[in-house]
């Protein structure tokens, strides 16, 4: 189950307010999210509790870092985290001009990359990024939720997907063109039965690597036959074998600019 956009905007959306970034879990089982937040400033936080399928966190309207930007859009260690991390499938980082959704499902596998190609693809997807941020600067002079309906225009939604499509495609064929992971294998040969039956079960279980048989009686479906075999006798061999990623990373950006819209207006209504 995944969350739905009535969870986020009741769990998520409110916390935009909060000066510091929040760290969230999702809960599956009844569609919430639950604060996670080990520590935090305004430009990061740390979850409390290591890694989980569906994790999260805000871009809170503030000031970066950088004096000259809102810093509204991901940073390389969010859309890249459920890569680097495989305890991790799908990371939602929600900022006041939209949700970005970082997901690569791959699982259990250990990612390594060198310092200097980490600052290599650090540097390539920022710059990807950047015409956001060009886009999105006179928003440093107002934080405030009418100031980024006035800014964020459909054309700056438009563009923000296509950003995304850039980002998605780059990681693609740079970040995991050469990626490989470790997946441990229990192959099963049996002893003392037919030995073309043997080479179908090998072949099985090359293809199911991760499923364990553990016993078999064999004969040709003539029960009467069955004492006439010697007894199949499976015997575990594992070892490990490297495979090349088989899972695409993908961000994809959905714009709250009605959201937002609906939120002043009833605004509005209330000071009235």
């Amino acid at each position: 189950m995944y969350p739905s956009l009535k969870s986020i905007k009741k769990y998520i959306y409110p916390l935009l307010d909060n000066p510091n970034e929040v760290c969230l879990y999702y809960n599956n089982t009844n569609d919430s999210w639950d604060n996670g937040t080990y520590s935090s400033n305004p430009n990061n936080c740390r979850h409390s509790y290591g890694y989980s399928k569906i994790m999260g966190h805000t871009h809170p309207k503030r000031i970066s870092v950088h004096k000259q930007e809102v810093n509204y859009y991901p940073s390389y260690e969010d859309i890249t985290f459920p890569i680097y991390n495989s305890g991790n499938q799908t990371n939602y980082i929600l900022t006041p001009i939209g949700l970005f959704i970082a997901t690569y499902e791959l699982t259990d596998y250990n990612f390594n990359i060198t310092k200097e190609l980490h600052d290599i693809y650090s540097k390539n997807i920022n710059q990807l990024f950047f015409p956001i941020h060009t886009m999105l600067i006179n928003m440093r002079n107002n934080l405030s939720l009418s100031e980024i309906i006035k800014e964020l225009t459909p054309n700056i939604i438009l563009h923000i997907k296509d950003v995304c499509t850039n980002v998605t495609e780059y990681v693609n064929t740079n970040i995991l063109k050469n990626f490989y992971y470790m997946n441990k294998y229990e192959n099963i040969s049996f002893i003392g039965a037919n030995n073309g039956l043997n080479i179908l079960l090998y072949l099985y279980s090359n293809l199911f690597g991760k499923n364990k048989i553990k016993n078999f009686d064999i004969y040709d479906n003539d029960f009467y036959k069955k004492d006439s075999y010697i007894p199949a006798s499976p015997k575990k061999i594992k070892f490990s074998k490297k495979l090349p990623s088989n899972k695409n990373f993908i961000i994809t950006a959905g714009s709250f600019y009605e959201e937002i819209k609906k939120t002043i207006k009833k605004q509005q209504l209330i000071d009235e």
